[in-house]
């Protein structure tokens, strides 16, 4: 099964961010003035030292890398292979990357925002003004919690989102490298996350893994692996991360199907069912999140439903609150009589209002 989106992106910012860490010691002025320049409202940020980048561990890696990064920022990742820090960050509105060095620069792609500290953007993104210190991750008090590890580990990767935080650590001599989840999005990444180290190990013999659970969180150890075992990560990453093939847009509108006595048919869109909670209950069996910008923001239908959806289907809210788990519709089961369901199909989005009679 393929891995949410958001799997298939740590992968790749993880990558790419092994790739452009720098040569400081954890701690330093360089990786400081790194986290002061990235903004807080990141969703995913990866900071690291550049130490490992020279060891025969990570080469393998860093080169498997490459093939995430942008043609326009080639030359801001050779230009942090030998800086003295850097870091990326990435939101909704794109990427922000920003290297430390006292090297000479030639990169069209970087401006520079302060003696020795420069920056690349993608999209829309923009860096933190140096009068604006506590809208950085260095400062911000959201970030308290994953900032330890983002100035001290040699490398760091900090997912935040409503459901919950990924915050992941990695060092080399000796290798050690730890990965925690926790909120409701443990429920959401546990079985990607147990697939995802069952094909690593299948890759990679010399892993050495094991995954817990304790107090609400998800903690996954690696306490072995090798370079070709971490080269072997970034291809699983690069897998995950290619684009699945195109969907046709499905014909046809969401539309209601007469199937007495168990369904009525309003109107097209106005099902009336014999058993609401059974119904709702039954659309979440087997459903499959749907991840877009590393968010899940609805479930996709496992199979047809005879209130006229199909297996593909996706469903995106109910009575105005967005569905991320089969829980949200079991909730919306317990008392009511009338539910309205954002459905998606295709390029399609339709309200279908659900109704519980005879």
């Amino acid at each position: 099964m393929r891995q949410p989106r958001w799997i298939a992106h740590s992968l790749v910012i993880c990558a790419f961010a092994w790739a452009i860490a720098a040569c400081t010691k954890p701690g330093d002025a360089p990786r400081a003035r790194v986290l002061a320049a990235l903004p807080a409202g990141a969703r995913f940020v990866l900071v690291g030292d550049g130490d490992a980048l020279g060891s025969a561990l990570l080469r393998p890696a860093i080169e498997r890398a490459r093939w995430f990064v942008p043609d326009a920022l080639a030359c801001v990742l050779d230009l942090a292979l030998t800086s003295s820090a850097a870091g990326i960050a990435t939101d909704d509105d794109g990427a922000v990357v920003v290297i430390a060095t006292t090297g000479v620069v030639h990169c069209p792609a970087l401006s520079e925002l302060a003696p020795g500290l420069w920056a690349a953007t993608i999209g829309t993104a923009t860096t933190v003004a140096a009068n604006a210190a506590n809208a950085s991750i260095a400062h911000a008090g959201a970030w308290e919690r994953a900032r330890p590890a983002l100035a001290s580990s040699p490398i760091a990767l900090v997912r935040r989102t409503s459901h919950g935080a990924l915050i992941a650590a990695m060092q080399l001599a000796p290798f050690d490298a730890w990965l925690v989840v926790d909120g409701t999005l443990v429920g959401q990444v546990t079985t990607s996350i147990e697939q995802g180290l069952a094909a690593w190990r299948e890759r990679a013999s010399a892993v050495t893994a094991d995954l817990t659970h304790r107090d609400g969180q998800l903690a996954v150890r690696v306490h072995r692996a090798d370079a070709a075992a971490l080269a072997a990560l970034v291809d699983l990453g690069r897998h995950a991360f290619e684009p699945a093939p195109a969907v046709a847009d499905p014909a046809g509108p969401i539309a209601c199907t007469l199937r007495p006595p168990t369904v009525r048919c309003l109107d097209p869109s106005h099902p009336r069912v014999s058993d609401l909670r059974e119904t709702l209950l039954a659309l979440g069996t087997g459903a499959k999140p749907v991840v877009e910008a590393a968010d899940v923001v609805g479930l996709q239908l496992a199979s047809d439903s005879p209130i006229g959806l199909r297996a593909g289907d996706q469903l995106l809210a109910i009575d105005g609150r967005q569905i991320t788990s089969a829980d949200d519709l079991a909730a919306a089961a317990q008392a009511a009589r009338q539910v309205a369901l954002v459905v998606r199909r295709g390029s399609r989005t339709s309200v279908i209002e659900i109704t519980s009679g005879e």
